[in-house]
């Protein structure tokens, strides 16, 4: 009885452990998707100061319409945007870390916006990537390629 009990301690012991680690990185990933909401949200507005926040200094950005490289000319092309975003959604964001400060979220998302005379694709893929710098997350990389749907 006594091992039986034993046994069954060290299981439950065990499951909150697992538990308890599953509810942190858990945590960390809501982070990171808060993060990106924020970023299409500043989008929408034309507001450049969640991008001057989250960016990485050194990040790329690839959209069908092209390439912006480094946070200030990213920053610069927000705040001035003539991108008028009647709707956006973003679907179920995957965060995938393949190694200690590096995520990876991918995601589907539906937009219909005009910037100027080009209207971006309906219906995208994404993928962004973070790195921790400094004890903060930063975006690196933001890439969308448009679905076949």
């Amino acid at each position: 009885m006594r091992k039986q009990m034993i046994g069954t301690i060290g299981a439950v012991a065990m499951a909150l452990s697992l538990a308890s680690g599953a509810a942190l990185a858990g945590d960390g990933d809501a982070n990171l998707v808060e993060i990106e909401k924020s970023l299409w949200a500043g989008w929408a507005a034309a507001d450049s100061k969640p991008f001057e926040k989250h960016l990485a200094k050194e990040g790329v950005n690839m959209v069908p319409a092209g390439f912006t490289f480094g946070k200030e000319a990213l920053v610069k092309d927000m705040g001035s945007s003539d991108c008028k975003v009647a709707s956006y959604s973003l679907g179920e964001v995957k965060v995938i870390r393949p190694a200690d400060k590096v995520a990876i979220l991918t995601y589907s998302a539906t937009q219909d916006a005009v910037c100027g005379d080009y209207r971006p694709p309906a219906k995208i893929h994404a993928t962004s990537v973070y790195v921790k710098k400094d004890g903060e997350w930063k975006n690196a990389v933001y890439a969308e390629t448009p679905t076949s749907d």
